[in-house]
C-alpha cells in the first residue's frame, strides 16, 4: 500500500486504448439507440465528455463529468495526482472536489480497468 503522504506523486498509466473525447452532442446515446434498432431523434446540443477504452476486445464508452475529463486528461499525459487535482481545482466553478467524489471516480476507473500501472511512490 502507498502511504498517504506519497499519493500526490503518483502517476497513473492508462491503457493504450484509452481515449478522452469532448463532443458538442451526446452522440454516444444516439449510437446506442441506433444499434438497438431504434430510430431516435437527433440529440439536442449538449457538451458531452466521454471515456472510451477497450476491455476484453470490446470497446466501452462512458459519459463522464467535465472534472473527471480534466483529471483523466492530465493523468493520461503523465501528470501526477497533484498536477491533476490542481488543474481540476483551477478550471472549475463548482464546489471543491470532495474526497468522496475523488474516491468514487477512482473506484469506477479501477473497476473499469482503465489503468495498466501506477508509479511514483517511493519504496
Amino acid at each position: 500500500a502507498v502511504p498517504p503522504e506519497q499519493w500526490e506523486n503518483l502517476q497513473f498509466v492508462p491503457l493504450n486504448s484509452l481515449r478522452l473525447i469532448e463532443l458538442a452532442f451526446p452522440a454516444h446515446e444516439y449510437v446506442s439507440a441506433v444499434r438497438k434498432g431504434l430510430e431516435p431523434e437527433l440529440p439536442e446540443r449538449q457538451t458531452t465528455w466521454l471515456l472510451v477504452w477497450r476491455h476484453q476486445f470490446i470497446v466501452r464508452r462512458k459519459a463522464i463529468t467535465r472534472r473527471e475529463y480534466l483529471m483523466l486528461r492530465v493523468l493520461s499525459h503523465g501528470g501526477t495526482l497533484s498536477d491533476a487535482l490542481s488543474v481540476v481545482s483551477r478550471a472549475s466553478d463548482e464546489a471543491a472536489l470532495s474526497e468522496r467524489e475523488l474516491f468514487g471516480w477512482f473506484s469506477s476507473w479501477t473497476r473499469a480497468g482503465i489503468f495498466r500501472d501506477v508509479s511514483g511512490a517511493m519504496p
